[in-house]
C-alpha cells in the first residue's frame, strides 16, 4: 500500500506501527503511528508516564519486541530516533 502525499519522509520519521514519545505537561505520552487514512489523528494512545527514562524504556522495548522503530517527537513534524531505525529497504 503506497503512502500518501502527506506521509512523513521515511528517512526522517515514523511509519505505521512505529512508537512515539511526546513531551506533555503531565509527563510523556507514548503512542503508535497509524496508517494515514482520512483526516487523522494518525496515532493511537498507549500510555502516559512521568519520566523520560520510563518513556524511553517503554517505547524502545515495545519497538524492539515488534521489530519496529521508536521516535522522540521534538515538535511539529520533527522526530529523533530513540532506537536504531530500520533501514529504508526493510520498511518497503
Amino acid at each position: 500500500m503506497p503512502l500518501d502525499a502527506n506521509a512523513p519522509d521515511l528517512d526522517l520519521c515514523c511509519l505505521p506501527g512505529d512508537f512515539t514519545v511526546t513531551k506533555i505537561p503531565s509527563g510523556y505520552l507514548i503512542g503508535r503511528a497509524l496508517e494515514h487514512d482520512g483526516p487523522g489523528p494518525w496515532w493511537e494512545y498507549i500510555a502516559i508516564v512521568k519520566t523520560y527514562h520510563d518513556a524511553y524504556s517503554h517505547a524502545t522495548r515495545l519497538a524492539e519486541e515488534s521489530g519496529r522503530s521508536a521516535w522522540f517527537h521534538k515538535h511539529g513534524d520533527d522526530y529523533e530516533p530513540l532506537n536504531k531505525p530500520r533501514t529504508k529497504a526493510a520498511r518497503d
